[in-house]
Order: C-alpha cells, then sequence, then structure tokens
C-alpha cells in the first residue's frame, strides 16, 4: 500500500488522462476519409480467397454509403454441393474464382457499387443509385452470367450446369432500416434456393416478394 495515497492518486490521474487523450486521438485519425485509410478498411473488410469484400462490410460500412435508391442482389448457386461431390472441392474453389470475377468485373462495368462474399457460395452485389427497373434487370443479368460460369479450363471434363437462386432488394424502397432489409433478402434468397433454385425473388416492402 502506497505511503502517500494522493501522490499515486495524481499518477494515476494524468496515466488515465493520457490514455484518454491517446484515444481519442486514434479514434480522430481511423475516422478519417483518407486514401490510406480507407485503403486499409478495404483490406480490413476483403475476403482472402476470393478478393470480394465480406458480410461485416455489408452491415459496418455499406450503411455509412448508402444513396437513394440503393440495390442488394443476392446470389447463390445452385446445387453447389452436386459439384464439390462430383469434381471435389478444388472445383467448388474454382467455380467461386469464376463467380467473384463476375461480380467484380460488374463494379466495373457500372463504376460503382461493392461486391461481397457473405459465407460459403453466397454473394451479393450493392448498388448505390440504382433505382428498381435497373435492378431487376441487373438481377437478371447476374443470372444470365451464371448460367455461363465455365470453369472447364482447369476442370476439362466438368460439364456442371450453373443456375443461381437470387434475390433483390432495393433501399429504401423495400424497407427503410438496412439490417432488417438484408436478413429480409437473406431470407428470400434462402426460399429462392430451397424452391429449387434457378429463379429471382424480389422483396417489395410489406408486400411481400415477387419470383421470376
Amino acid at each position: 500500500e502506497s505511503e502517500n495515497p494522493g501522490a499515486a492518486a495524481r499518477i494515476l490521474l494524468r496515466a488515465a488522462a493520457m490514455i484518454s487523450s491517446r484515444l481519442r486521438a486514434t479514434q480522430a485519425l481511423i475516422s478519417t476519409n483518407a486514401p490510406w485509410v480507407r485503403e486499409l478498411r478495404r483490406r480490413i473488410y476483403t475476403d482472402p480467397s476470393t478478393g470480394l469484400l465480406s458480410r461485416a462490410f455489408l452491415d459496418e460500412e455499406v450503411p455509412k454509403s448508402l444513396e437513394k435508391p440503393t440495390a442488394m442482389i443476392l446470389v447463390k448457386p445452385d446445387r453447389f454441393k452436386d459439384l464439390n461431390d462430383a469434381y471435389g472441392h478444388a472445383a467448388g474453389d474454382a467455380a467461386m474464382s469464376e463467380l467473384s470475377a463476375v461480380l467484380l468485373s460488374e463494379t466495373e462495368r457500372l463504376g460503382r457499387g461493392w461486391a461481397l462474399r457473405l459465407r460459403s457460395n453466397e454473394t451479393a452485389l450493392v448498388v448505390p443509385r440504382c433505382a428498381p427497373p435497373e435492378a431487376v434487370d441487373l438481377a437478371r443479368r447476374l443470372a444470365t452470367l451464371v448460367s455461363r460460369l465455365d470453369i472447364r479450363e482447369t476442370f476439362p471434363h466438368c460439364d456442371f450446369r450453373f443456375t443461381a437462386s437470387a434475390a433483390l432488394a432495393v433501399w429504401p424502397d423495400d424497407g427503410d432500416d438496412w439490417p432488417k432489409l438484408v436478413e429480409s433478402a437473406y431470407a428470400a434468397l434462402t426460399k429462392a434456393w430451397s424452391s429449387g433454385g434457378a429463379r429471382i425473388y424480389r422483396l417489395k416492402g410489406k408486400r411481400g416478394e415477387d419470383a421470376s
């Protein structure tokens, strides 16, 4: 026990103040929008195996950059287990690589948006300033591009035919609460996949969803 509790208390208070000051400075630094900070965030949120952004990015960063209207298209290849069972997990990895390339090329073509890997083989394309008619066309385009996936360069004897389940939601048209909209879109994706796949479900706010 200290023989001079007053002096010890002053030392602790100074130390606490210094730590608090440094924490505030660090928070201010990481809150800046400097290019290197943006690049650091991007690296933190990038899935290393595909180069796509992560589910955490969708939950934590996308809401900060929403622009009305923002389209969210979730895409899941159908019968992926059949592909892995028939040709091995390396074939599944090759298919994910091709799918990732498709999503990334779409963000480049559009000049905006984010390509994401949510988990396993579930992916998403989020595009700001994308109204419902354009979003519907984009969802159909993605389904078509998935149907053209070809991994025969790596697996010459693979004749697997790809199809995709997809779900489409537009913020704020279909809901202004982003986290809830994400979960609703996820539920629609699961429904499309479990219903046999090769279909797109479009959320329409409280009116439910349409299939195409």
